[in-house]
């Protein structure tokens, strides 16, 4: 029920904000780097945020998070917002976690397996969400993308945790693909998806992160494709001398598009990327789990026997 009234919530918060952003003339303007040919509403993301708040429970550090998240990037789609400004309140919001959260002591990296972290870890949790909000936000390129992609995610954590409030904002981003899927008449906007990849961050470390420990490889599989995308855009600006905060047209999607899909195939083609090895590495993570965890490659090497352990 809960699920359903986050749904009905969320359609009505996105059709009101599309009026909204008619009358204020907020919109996303075309441009040489965009897909999009005419000015299309944005601030979308704000029905996806209010709904998922107005209806889950949810903790304090969940709240101000993603709420602090979700108003650095409505910031941004009212007014731009310089790069070096978002990044510093990323970080604010980043470390804010870091002092609310359990603290992280070590990384499991499975085979590889347990490094201590020691004084750096408020610092690797404060860059985890850091990374999660940039890789969803600049996945958001094509109409129905970015939600849809972050569907996928939040639907391999759901079935690892069946934790309520994932399928609650799994049904408050369906609401919104209603209106977001092509052609879209309103786009998500940043609040929108740094508000996601906060939620993301948020979620994988809830699951991944126990007594100390935070299981990374796991996590970076429930969001594997938004982070690729990220490193790949990083890597590709440097290597062409251009300032890696810089805008292109060379992202995944826009190499799709240049071979003839449309909007709604490269949608669909993406989520089923992002499913695939995502379904993939959890798996492997139940596999390890249950037959292989304590197991390094150290152990492999000396053939020390493994410690097995039971879900």
């Amino acid at each position: 029920m809960s699920c359903v009234c986050a749904f009905l919530l969320s359609c009505f918060l996105v059709h009101w904000i599309k009026k909204f952003a008619l009358q204020w003339g907020l919109f996303d303007q075309p441009s040489h780097r965009k897909v999009h040919q005419i000015p299309v509403p944005r601030l979308g993301g704000v029905g996806i945020a209010l709904s998922f708040l107005a209806v889950a429970s949810w903790s304090l550090p969940c709240a101000a998070g993603g709420g602090a998240a979700f108003i650095l990037g409505v910031l941004d789609d009212i007014k731009s917002v310089s790069y070096r400004t978002k990044l510093f309140w990323q970080a604010v919001i980043g470390l804010m976690m870091a002092c609310m959260l359990p603290p992280i002591l070590m990384l499991d990296l499975g085979f590889f397996g347990l490094w201590s972290v020691g004084i750096v870890g408020p610092l690797l949790i404060a860059f985890w969400f850091m990374l999660c909000m940039n890789a969803v936000n600049l996945i958001d390129g094509v109409d129905g993308l970015c939600a849809g992609v972050v569907l996928v995610s939040l639907g391999l954590l759901f079935a690892v945790t069946l934790d309520m409030r994932i399928a609650i904002l799994m049904a408050s981003v369906v609401g919104f693909l209603v209106y977001n899927y092509s052609p879209a008449s309103i786009f998500m906007g940043d609040g929108g998806s740094y508000f996601l990849g906060f939620m993301l961050a948020f979620f994988c470390l809830q699951r991944f992160g126990n007594a100390g420990r935070f299981e990374l490889v796991p996590a970076v599989w429930i969001v594997w494709l938004p982070i690729f995308e990220l490193v790949l855009s990083i890597v590709r600006r440097y290597l062409s001398g251009r300032p890696i905060f810089s805008a292109d047209r060379g992202h995944i999607h826009h190499h799709l598009l240049h071979l003839g899909l449309g909007p709604s195939q490269v949608m669909w083609l993406m989520m089923t990327v992002q499913l695939g090895p995502g379904t993939i590495g959890v798996l492997l993570l139940w596999i390890y789990r249950k037959c292989y965890r304590g197991t390094t490659v150290r152990s492999v090497i000396f053939h020390t026997p493994p410690e097995r352990t039971s879900l």
